[in-house]
């Protein structure tokens, strides 16, 4: 049987005798794969091809071990895989023997000479003060040194990150290597159960991560360097400072780098292990490293760190605050953001539906772990867990409340799972382990009920109403399950269901509950209304005002949802006020939404006659939109200008050539306009459009009706109304008056005074109806 190999490396352009060498490295490792011969791991052939001269001639500089092929295989990973734990031991031996540090140019200093300015006459006072630039300062010669090839080969790479890379995972199976799939060494063992394997990988990281790396290894031609440079006559001692600042800058960084000599477990293989429920596994990393553990955090929180004086300007001092950030913005600096989960494991364990770790990290088992790594030798080397025990028994007291920090939010955590069969698995699982959370509330004040309205999953509110959850719980805001369930586009099914579940003797009540009038002050149906409209529910950027798009040209399941509302709710909460002191009905003309408007009309006449705040209609505000549309001032007469009165008579034209023009008699026209109450005449080709408009017709996001019409059909949709349904006018009541004076008059005194303490009169008034 044939075999063809193809090699890519990620090296610099190589010559063929070093390809050649390369490639015998490679298929040292990993003939496995192509031939059947099983590979016995050739630790002297390694050490040979990586230690000493390559090449038919031994002409050729060493191979670099850490190089990697096209597909990310390196010689660690490929031994380490295989069994050959000695010959990965010895790769690891040869990337620390090949590791120097990285260079960087030297740079020389000097005063920008007057010469150089003679263009910049027209330069300000302060941009012609002192300039010092700096020149990279190359001492190695170019004429002498052709032709000689290094033999030093070296590297950046150090053992421990070589561990830490990611690479095809796979396993021998009667000799051929199966389950391909990319990932960490970690992540291997977690997949497997391996814990002899683990047990492995971490004592290598441990080793070569507290071993001591010479800085000046690669530094042997410095000496030489600064022999060849010929100092300057002019600015000696300006050059020698920056330089020393340049040094005492390199060497605070690797200082504020440095991991101490500790290994930290990576996060990603530790969630890894979280996700798929590897708890045996888990407690060996804890116990051995201490994984996940925010340190840095934990000492920030306790104001435990040593004040050290800064050595350069911390920036200007904003709000009480050194802003530290902009003033290194230009030292090209790059914070150190330390190993450790933002949020407790529990957290991540419920979001990814995974029982077992839910169940571990409930336990006492990790905080034991936890406990018997802090009494470790390794962690008296780690400078974070030496602050903390300043404190009698500080870190056991910080790992104990770190992993119960999040407890109360970890039902939120199992609704948000993306896989909703382990969802609901693990949401009856911390029913019958922890029911106390049924009613704990997230960081924006949900409860779970809450959270699985917001995410419209059925199943769990089905779950949670079962658990006998309180239904009638609200937010801070005022916002009920209701609002919270209307907050974001609904599919007409999934929301009858959501109604069905919810208690019948509350749903009425629901219904007309109010939300403070700081935020809107609308009942459930006006909230999505004013959402649909693209109005915000308070003063500020509403989130509804970013989700009314949502709607846009969905007419017809705007009018269903409408209708669905109206049915569960009987009309309740249709004649309330809001903060604005609008009914529904009054928002939906004021932001001439046709389909609205028709299905509040149709569904309750009477709502034309209800008066607002300021003691005027619905019927009143059509008439005076439709008023103002026909006395708008023509624009500017012109050709060619997009907008003009002839462009836009233009427009009009092709549209009523090009437009619908369905064979309608006038009596199947006005039958069919009449089931949208309208009674006016239109011309039969806009007939369809304007069904489409009032949510007769499927939906068209294209549609464009122009706003005369908008206009003269919801003032039809009035004056058919009134016609056949005559009713007294509902004046507006004083008390319901001063309520949108208070709120009006406590928001000029929050703005005015910067105060955002809820008064006494929002929390009266929730429930849509005014105090006496």
């Amino acid at each position: 049987m044939a075999f063809f190999l193809s090699l890519h490396f990620h090296l610099p352009p190589l010559c063929f005798p070093r390809v050649t060498s390369y490639s015998h490295l490679i298929h040292v490792l990993t003939r496995s794969f192509w031939m059947e011969a099983a590979w016995a791991g050739d630790v002297e052939r390694m050490r040979a091809l990586a230690l000493h001269p390559s090449g038919p001639n031994e002409d050729q500089p060493p191979l670099k071990m850490s190089v990697n092929d096209s597909q990310s295989n390196n010689a660690f990973s490929l031994a380490f895989l295989r069994g050959h734990y000695e010959a990965a031991k010895v790769v690891l031996e040869i990337v620390k023997s090949q590791w120097a540090p990285q260079e960087k140019p030297k740079m020389q200093y000097k005063m920008r000479e007057d010469a150089e300015d003679n263009e910049d006459d027209e330069m300000s006072e302060e941009e012609n003060e002192l300039q010092i630039v700096g020149e990279k300062a190359d001492g190695k010669s170019t004429i002498d040194d052709i032709g000689v090839v290094s033999m030093v080969v070296t590297s950046t790479t150090k053992p421990h990150m070589m561990i830490n890379y990611e690479a095809p995972r796979f396993i021998m199976k009667d000799g051929q290597a199966e389950g391909f799939r990319r990932g960490t060494l970690f992540q291997h063992c977690f997949k497997h159960d391996d814990r002899h394997v683990m047990q492995f990988l971490i004592e290598q990281a441990q080793y070569w991560v507290s071993q001591k790396y010479d800085s000046a290894k690669a530094g042997a031609g410095d000496k030489e360097d600064e022999e060849m440079k010929e100092p300057e006559e002019d600015g000696d001692e300006m050059q020698e400072a920056l330089e020393e600042d340049n040094d005492a800058e390199k060497n605070i960084e690797e200082e504020e780098g440095e991991q101490h000599g500790v290994f930290r477990f990576p996060e990603a293989a530790l969630q890894y292990g979280i996700r798929n429920g590897k708890t045996e596994l888990l407690g060996l990393v804890i116990a051995q490293t201490g994984a996940g553990v925010p340190l840095e955090t934990l000492v920030k929180e306790l104001d435990l760190a040593e004040k050290k004086k800064p050595k350069y300007y911390q920036g200007l001092t904003v709000y009480g605050k050194k802003r530290s950030d902009w003033a290194n913005a230009g030292r090209e600096t790059v914070a150190e953001t330390r190993n450790g989960l933002s949020n407790s494991p529990l957290r991540y364990a419920a979001r990814s539906g995974s029982i077992e770790s839910v169940r571990y990290f409930l336990s006492d088992k990790p905080y034991q772990f936890y406990s018997d790594f802090g009494s470790s030798s390794i962690a008296t080397r780690d400078p974070y867990i030496r602050l903390l025990n300043k404190v009698p028994d500080g870190y056991n007291r910080a790992v104990s409340k770190w992993l119960k920090s999040d407890r109360d939010s970890v039902m939120h955590d199992a609704i948000e799972c993306s896989d909703s069969e382990k969802s609901e698995k693990l949401v009856k699982f911390l029913i019958d382990v922890c029911p106390d959370v049924l009613e704990k509330r997230s960081s924006n004040g949900y409860t779970p009920l809450m959270s699985a309205c917001w995410n419209r999953n059925v199943e769990i509110m089905k779950i949670l109403i079962e658990a006998n959850v309180d239904q009638s719980v609200r937010l801070d805001t005022g916002h009920n399950i209701l609002h919270v369930a209307l907050g974001r586009k609904q599919d007409v099914d999934a929301l009858r269901q959501v109604l069905d579940l919810i208690d019948p003797t509350l749903r009425a009540n629901l219904f007309q509950q109010r939300r403070r009038l700081t935020h809107g002050g609308t009942a459930p149906i006006h909230s999505w209304i004013s959402m649909v409209c693209g109005q915000g529910g308070n003063s500020t950027y509403d989130y509804s005002q970013r989700r009314w798009h949502d709607y846009h040209g969905e007419w017809k399941d705007v009018a269903q949802i409408l209708n669905l509302l109206l049915e569960y709710s009987n009309g309740e909460g249709l004649e309330l006020l809001n903060g604005a002191g609008d009914t529904p009905l009054h928002t939906a003309i004021m932001y001439r939404h046709i389909v609205l408007a028709r299905v509040l009309i149709q569904f309750k006449p009477e709502l034309l006659y209800r008066e607002n705040a300021v003691g005027r209609t619905p019927a009143e505000i059509a008439y005076d939109n439709l008023t103002a549309s026909q006395l708008v001032k023509p624009n500017t007469l012109g050709l060619g200008y997009t907008g003009t009165s002839i462009t836009h008579i233009i427009r009009l034209m092709e549209t009523s050539q090009n437009g619908r023009t369905d064979d309608l008699s006038s009596t199947n026209a006005a039958a069919r306009l009449s089931e949208a109450g309208l009674s006016g005449e239109y011309k039969p080709e806009m007939v369809e459009k304007i069904l489409t408009a009032a949510g007769l017709k499927e939906n068209d996001k294209d549609l464009d009706i122009g706003s005369d019409l908008t206009e003269r059909i919801i003032w039809d949709l009035y004056s058919t109304a009134i016609r056949n349904h005559p009713h007294p006018r509902r004046l507006v009541s004083l008390n319901e008056a001063n309520d949108v004076a208070r709120r009006l008059s406590e928001g000029h005194s929050a703005q005015r005074y910067c105060s955002d303490r809820p008064s006494k009169v929002e929390d009266n008034s929730e429930d849509g109806h005014p105090q006496e």
